[in-house]
């Protein structure tokens, strides 16, 4: 109801803080933002000879038992360059995406379907490429917004945004990967790496263990394994591409080449 000490007496259960040199890592839940609904999210940062440069892994999930209609923003700054699916632009008519709790000030610019449950944007913004490369479910939904709609005196800026829907499930997840490469110099003129070095993004659980499989387009494999367990010492293992993937405390990221765990 956007009362401010009513949302300050629930706030959320905080993990502590991984950081390594090759990985920085922070993971929050909380089950009383919505009636029934428990979301978590993991954000990290990782360090990887297959990325030129350092990427981030963003894992939402969300757990319920019964269906809620689950939608997941990304705000970016720049301009559009590629998508890996088809827009259904809005290009001569827009409409907000609803009449109450913040959607009256959205225009719908566009909606699009995943491909085999993938998603990938691709923008620029001040000189360099990012691409936001997300798993979602294959029958799931993105969005396109801009903030705008009813403000007759033009207070909001104008922000665009990506928007990860899955509706009528009782849980959710949305694995992404957000990738700055490249470069564009408008003063000489060239483009370097406009493209995604992400072929897929691939979210994996099993019980309590959980790994993120990135791939990239020249045949590298880069993962991040979780588990609810935050025991240094517990032992965990997964089954990934038909392989069983194991590592001991509550994560541990595979490097394309090195393997570091939690007691490393």
């Amino acid at each position: 109801g956007g009362d401010t000490a009513t949302g300050n007496m629930y706030a959320p259960s905080v993990q502590p803080l991984v950081n390594t040199p090759d990985l920085k890592l922070s993971s929050a839940s909380i089950d009383t933002a919505y009636d029934g609904v428990s979301l978590k999210r993991t954000m990290a940062i990782l360090t990887d000879t297959a990325f030129e440069k350092p990427i981030m892994v963003d894992l939402m999930q969300a757990r319920s038992d019964s269906a809620h209609s689950y939608e997941l923003p990304f705000y970016y700054q720049g301009q559009l360059i590629e998508t890996n699916f088809n827009i259904d632009a809005r290009t001569t008519s827009r409409s907000p995406l609803g009449t109450e709790n913040g959607y009256q000030y959205l225009w719908e610019t566009g909606s699009a379907a995943p491909v085999s449950g993938q998603s990938q944007i691709t923008w620029l913004n001040d000189n360099r490429f990012y691409t936001l490369s997300s798993s979602m479910p294959v029958d799931g939904e993105i969005i396109l917004a801009q903030v705008g709609a009813n403000d007759p005196n033009y207070n909001l800026r104008r922000e665009t945004a990506a928007i990860l829907k899955s509706e009528g499930k009782a849980s959710a997840s949305f694995a992404s990967v957000i990738e700055p490469h490249g470069e564009y110099n408008p003063t000489v003129e060239y483009t370097l790496s406009s493209h995604s070095a992400v072929k897929s993004v691939e979210h994996i659980k099993s019980g309590s263990e959980q790994y993120i499989q990135i791939k990239t387009k020249l045949g590298q494999s880069v993962g991040l394994a979780l588990s609810d367990n935050p025991e240094l010492g517990a032992q965990h293992s997964l089954t990934v591409d038909g392989e069983t993937v194991k590592w001991s405390g509550p994560y541990a990221l595979m490097h394309s080449q090195v393997h570091l765990s939690a007691e490393d």
